[in-house]
């Protein structure tokens, strides 16, 4: 799969078709996910190094299934802190036992600001 980055001064150069591959096009600007077909929204390990990039936020752009992912989703956590979990699913931020386990390693003051108020 593969993108071309428009030539811009602007850093975040819009997404068209043709020549840079996707991890490519992500590693420069992880913002490009917001443009990024589904089953790059589904590769974990491009997610993940955006992720790395971005403080988390590149979570909101990934697939259903990751964001839901509760191993993908607390491995985050423990690497880059509690803020991927404002990204996480519905689900897995009212999961009383997920946020448990996600306190184990992040300041549990910083969990509770990223779940659910519902929890």
């Amino acid at each position: 799969v593969r993108v071309a980055v428009a030539r811009s001064r602007s850093p975040r150069s819009h997404v068209t078709n043709g020549s840079i591959p996707w991890p490519v096009a992500v590693a420069g600007d992880w913002q490009v996910l917001r443009h990024a077909p589904a089953k790059i929204l589904a590769d974990p390990d491009i997610i993940c190094e955006a992720m790395r990039k971005s403080s988390g936020r590149a979570l909101q752009f990934a697939s259903d299934e990751l964001r839901s992912d509760r191993e993908f989703v607390a491995g985050a956590a423990q690497e880059i802190g509690a803020e991927v979990l404002a990204y996480a699913s519905e689900d897995l931020r009212l999961d009383k036992e997920f946020v448990i386990d996600v306190a184990d390693y992040c300041p549990p003051g910083e969990v509770l600001q990223h779940v659910s108020p519902e929890l």
